[in-house]
């Protein structure tokens, strides 16, 4: 079987390593076949401890473990694999290095967070509709959601309220949602889709609420809590009167193995799973959480954010 190649755009990231074995090792029970990591540029943020302490440990790993190359430029991975992942920690970089590999118009891959704020985001979509560079990103989280929906008996009737709840770790150079609240508001979209009208942030003592308001009266909200809380997550929708917890399945992997399968379908077809509008107003929804808590919990209209972005 002739493999297509995928490159990577940094190694700082521990799902550099997860993605390489579920697509290059055929062993795995999870095995997503049809690609292989090729090559591999570190890259990395000496400013970003996380970054710079794991980079080179990472691409050795890939090395003598899948046999992957060590390129010296992101072009140099563009110009050699069929298809990108874009996967480096550091999301102040994430629009200098897509727009050093979109010319090539490859399908990228964005590792979550697309961008650390609305106006990243949209200089990014704005590169891939100038090179027709097919861009997709997207948190594991979404599929632990659509996995236990898909298992749940929700019946017909339209969810009229959806909770996610899990950890907020702040990591101080990717701002304050973007890090870890990135998971939260991506199990919200998975509920309750794209049309996110406004949002507003409350900071209590154990955790940071974040309420936003749908279309039809909806209402997402997301339970950000501190670290020492436990790195477990969580959701719940409302039904009518009954309110029901989905089991989220907690084995990861199955939901990394979910997003690979879905990454190799984006690479052949070119159309991303998650539209990109939905993708852009969950960071539009992330910015306006921030600029919420900023006004002490006002209310902030994802639609006025958006023209500041």
């Amino acid at each position: 079987m002739k493999f297509r190649t995928i490159g990577l755009i940094g190694t700082d990231s521990s799902h550099a390593s997860t993605f390489a074995g579920l697509l290059n090792d055929p062993k795995d029970p999870m095995h997503v076949p049809g690609y292989r990591v090729a090559m591999a540029w570190p890259g990395g943020s000496p400013d970003f401890p996380l970054s710079a302490s794991r980079v080179g440990t990472i691409m050795g790993r890939l090395e003598t473990e899948h046999g992957i190359r060590r390129a010296d430029t992101p072009e140099e991975v563009a110009g050699s694999c069929d298809a990108l992942m874009l996967l480096s920690i550091d999301g102040r970089v994430r629009t200098e290095l897509f727009a050093r590999v979109a010319p090539y118009g490859k399908p990228v891959f964005i590792d979550k967070p697309l961008a650390i704020s609305g106006r990243d985001a949209a200089e990014i979509e704005v590169l891939s509709r100038e090179f027709g560079t097919p861009i997709f990103s997207v948190s594991a989280l979404r599929y632990a959601v659509q996995g236990a929906m898909g298992q749940a008996s929700l019946g017909e009737a339209p969810i009229l309220e959806a909770t996610a709840g899990g950890p907020l770790q702040i990591e101080p150079t990717q701002s304050i949602y973007y890090w870890y609240g990135i998971h939260l508001a991506e199990m919200l979209f998975a509920i309750l889709g794209q049309d996110c009208l406004s949002v507003r942030t409350e900071r209590c003592d154990e955790f940071d609420r974040i309420v936003g308001e749908w279309t039809d009266g909806r209402t997402g909200t997301a339970i950000c809590k501190r670290p020492e809380a436990g790195y477990v997550y969580e959701a719940e929708v409302r039904i009518g009167d009954e309110t029901m917890a989905l089991a989220l399945d907690p084995e990861f992997k199955v939901h990394y193995a979910r997003l690979i399968a879905d990454a190799v379908s984006f690479f052949d077809t070119g159309i991303p799973p998650v539209p990109a509008e939905e993708t852009q107003a969950i960071i539009r929804f992330l910015d306006a959480a921030e600029s919420s808590l900023n006004a002490r919990g006002a209310p902030v209209s994802l639609d006025a954010y958006a023209s500041r972005s």
